[in-house]
């Protein structure tokens, strides 16, 4: 079990067309492009509050992290809130026990999806690439 930002269909879409525009991937690899982890288990309730579950979250990305040697490809996020607009027009700013919180975009077959984790720290090719996206926060039961 993990608490998420699951992508929308429109963003999920957008970042794989605009991904597969510029850059040719080995056909074996695995298309994620899924989520933002928050935190394993249940909502964390001192990283975020709990009233966040089910609203839609804005997603601001900053640039592709390519580790093809490591079997990784993912898009670092900058930052993420939710707009609640009743009263007051407010952003609440949204948070991820990940030091580098990002996309895993594709992954080797043989290679984890959370090893984005060490791969964002470490990556030596990054390419910018800005986005907007958007995504409900959800407790996804593995």
């Amino acid at each position: 079990m993990y608490t998420a930002v699951v992508l929308d269909d429109i963003s999920r879409n957008s970042i794989t067309h605009d991904f597969h525009n510029w850059i040719t991937l080995p056909k074996h690899w695995v298309k994620k492009a899924h989520h933002v982890t928050l935190n394993m288990g249940p909502l964390d309730d001192e990283l975020n509050d709990s009233s966040i579950l089910g609203e839609v979250c804005h997603i601001n990305t900053d640039k592709y992290y390519l580790a093809y040697d490591e079997g990784i490809i993912a898009l670092g996020v900058t930052n993420m809130y939710i707009s609640l607009g009743h009263p007051i027009p407010l952003d609440v700013e949204v948070n991820s026990i990940n030091k580098h919180p990002h996309i895993t975009m594709y992954h080797h077959p043989d290679v984890a999806p959370k090893k984005s984790n060490d791969v964002m720290a470490t990556c030596k090719r990054v390419t910018p690439f800005k986005f907007r996206l958007t995504g409900k926060v959800k407790v996804i039961n593995k």
